[in-house]
Order: C-alpha cells, then structure tokens, then sequence
C-alpha cells in the first residue's frame, strides 16, 4: 500500500487534511498528525505483521508523540471509518503499552457524537437489541454465534431438519421451527429479521434454502443488513500442502466440495442480481468444546494416521463465531472470506500434542495405507493445503482468540475436581 490511506469515497484528498475535517475540533489535529505519521510510514515500507502496525521508526516517533486521549480518538475514529482509514486501526497496540484503555470525559463524548456509538467496547463484539438472526441451521458453528449474539441482546431463532432437534435446541435457549428443504417456511417466519446465516449443506438436490425460500429472500433483499453463508475450504481442492487464499482459482475435488461451489454462485448471484448482501465464510476444519482431539483421546478414539505431507488447517468454534460477529459489525456483500487459524499442521501433531497436555502416551502412528478409513475420511485426507486467513486480519481486522490448536487445546483442557 502507498500513498494516500484515503481511499474509496475520498479519492486525491490528503489524509491529514480529511482527518482534520472529520474528527471532532478537540482531536482535529492530531487525527491529521496521526495520519501524516502513517502515511510516512508507508512512504518508507511498512512489514504489516500479524498483531498490528510495525512501522519505520520515524513513523513511530510521531505516534507516540500525540496526546493519549487523542489517539484512542483516532482509533475509534479508524475502526468507525475503516474504508477510508484502512491502518489507522492497528494504532492501538502501541497505546496499550503506554497508558491504560481509559478516556477522559469530554474526549469519551467528542468520540461518541463522531461514531454514533459506544467509545467502551470490544472490538470483536456486536451489541443491538434491535437485531435479529435468523439461521438456517442451527449447527455446531451456528448455535456459537447464536449464543455470542444472545449475550448482546439479539433475538435468535434458526431451524432444524426434525421435531427432536428443535426440541434439543429449545433446551438450549434457541426457538426453532422444523425446515428439511422440502416445504415452505412459514409466511411470517423472516418477518422483523435483520441479519441470515446459512449453514444447511447442500445436497444432490442443491441447496436446500434456495430450492425453497429463494423467491422470499429476493423480495425482501432490502430487509436484511447481512447474509452469511458457511462454506468449507474444500472448494479449493488439493494443493500438495501449498497455500491458498480467497483468489485461488476454485477446483473442488470430492462431490460435497462440487456442490459448495455451486451454492456459492448461487448465493452469489442473488447479491449480484438483487442485491442480497451475502458473505461467504470458508470453513477450516472446526474444532471446540465437545469436538477435540482432547475428547478424542480421553475416549480412546483418537488415531494418528500418519500420511507424508498431509497438513490441514483448523479454526476454533469460537472464533468461527468472532469472525461471524466482526463481519456483521463491517459488511462488505459479496466478498469470501478464509476462516482458518494461523498455523496448518499434519493431524498426527495435533493428536500428540493433546496426549502431552493430558499426560498419556500419544497412541501409535498408523501408515495412511494401513488405516482402513471410511469413504468421507478418505476424501479429506486426498486434499492437503495450507489456508491464508490474511483477508479476515488485514480487512475484518480481526484477532484470533486461539491462534494455533495448540492455544485451543490448551483452553479445551478439562478442569481437575
């Protein structure tokens, strides 16, 4: 990136000269300062790194200079305003190591009129009783950004394929209706919905909330402020564990990533063609609470099947949905986003590393040949890539909770009682 960090609906202007007409009389100034700052830094090479701006030193000098209050200003301002300040948002580690998170007052009150909300908030948190999700499905990734949504005050509801599924997720708080693709959702079902997360797979019939609701959705496009669709990093196929991003030409290998693929173009066009704001979430191997290879040890289930250059990528449950949560509070219809960790690894170091933090010996290697597995094993274990979750950091901004599954499994420990 060069130049200016004014970009979109501010062409030519300079960011110092904008910042100074945007932000409130009292942090004018150093908004500007604070841009011209970065700007420099760009001018003379910045090496964007993973837990925020690491800038040329005279960058830095004239950061750390500004008046503190003035700086988280400029932060809130950034995230507020992200299209147009697209680094800004990465200013507020190097304040944390100075002073702590509070603002004064009247500077609490500057940033609250520009931003039009809470100055005290988690990055990563969307609080609005005046939201609604609807999921079709309400799976395992699902049901955690449900309950993420429900501790901000968020009406939940969602579907499941039969009676005892809605039953099972009434006892978890979540009220859902029985939708298997086959009939029509009730008339009033979307009504005062804001917000859809698809996460039902298609099947050999397509996907089964298009083959029944697609009519609905495209007449009320305009009702909804976000659409997210879970997909699954299969659609990149193999790459002999070389690395994929979301430009990476699509070339499913197995039926299930072929039928991804085309709900995605899909989904897709119904943004395309009426202005569906659809988001595409391409899935990591999931793993969290109940589904580890922690569990899987303690039950005696795990295996180390051991095949040479086989790496997968993985995401914890949690930050499926912190991303989820991220995306809502930044939309961008149309755009494909990655949702992987940041380390791909071979699944039989994932088995051992949870042996070692339980204390047991890791369970015998198995030959890929000799391991007699089932014909959905066999199909992951014939593609190995490694996913570049780049976009969600640089764009999203988002900072994963449990960055490697060694981070996750350590978290995923049972407690001693």
């Amino acid at each position: 990136m060069t130049g200016s960090l004014v970009a979109g609906s501010f062409p030519g202007k300079p960011a110092g000269v904008l910042a100074r007409r945007m932000a409130p009389r009292r942090c004018g100034k150093s908004l500007g300062l604070l841009a011209s700052a970065v700007e420099e830094a760009v001018r003379q090479g910045i090496d964007r790194r993973l837990d925020g701006l690491d800038a040329h030193r005279g960058g830095l000098h004239q950061i750390e200079r500004l008046d503190f209050a003035c700086l988280q200003a400029c932060d809130r301002f950034a995230r507020r305003h992200a299209d147009q300040f697209v680094m800004l948002g990465h200013v507020l580690p190097l304040l944390r190591r100075q002073r702590g998170n509070m603002l004064p007052r009247q500077c609490a009150r500057d940033i609250s009129q520009l931003c039009g909300t809470p100055t005290i908030a988690n990055r990563n948190k969307v609080a609005d009783p005046g939201k609604s999700l609807f999921c079709f499905g309400l799976g395992y990734a699902a049901r955690a950004l449900a309950h993420a949504l429900q501790a901000g005050n968020w009406t939940v509801a969602g579907t499941s394929r039969e009676a005892a599924g809605v039953a099972a997720l009434a006892a978890l708080g979540l009220p859902a209706i029985v939708f298997d693709g086959q009939g029509r959702l009730a008339d009033d079902a979307l009504d005062k919905v804001s917000h859809i997360l698809i996460s039902a797979p298609p099947d050999g019939r397509g996907d089964p909330v298009l083959g029944c609701c697609a009519d609905e959705l495209m007449a009320r496009a305009r009702q909804f402020a976000w659409v997210g669709y879970l997909s699954t990093t299969g659609v990149y196929g193999d790459h002999g564990g070389g690395w994929v991003d979301e430009d990476t030409p699509l070339a499913p290998v197995s039926e299930r990533a072929k039928r991804r693929v085309a709900a995605e173009d899909a989904w897709l066009a119904l943004h395309r063609d009426h202005g569906l704001p659809v988001h595409l979430f391409r899935l990591a191997g999931i793993y969290g609470p109940g589904r580890n290879q922690i569990a899987a040890v303690l039950d005696g289930s795990a295996r180390r099947i051991v095949k040479p250059g086989q790496v997968f990528s993985r995401i914890h449950v949690e930050d499926v949905a912190g991303v989820l949560q991220t995306s809502i509070a930044r939309p961008n219809p149309g755009r494909a986003y990655n949702v992987a960790d940041d380390e791909p690894a071979p699944p039989q170091d994932v088995v051992a590393f949870a042996a070692q933090l339980l204390g047991r010996p890791a369970p015998p290697e198995v030959p890929f040949e000799a391991a007699d597995l089932s014909h959905m094993a066999l199909s992951f274990y014939g593609e190995s890539k490694r996913v570049s979750n780049r976009r969600i950091k640089q764009e999203l901004g988002y900072r994963l909770k449990y960055p490697t599954y060694r981070d996750g499994l350590r978290a995923l420990l049972p407690h001693p009682t």
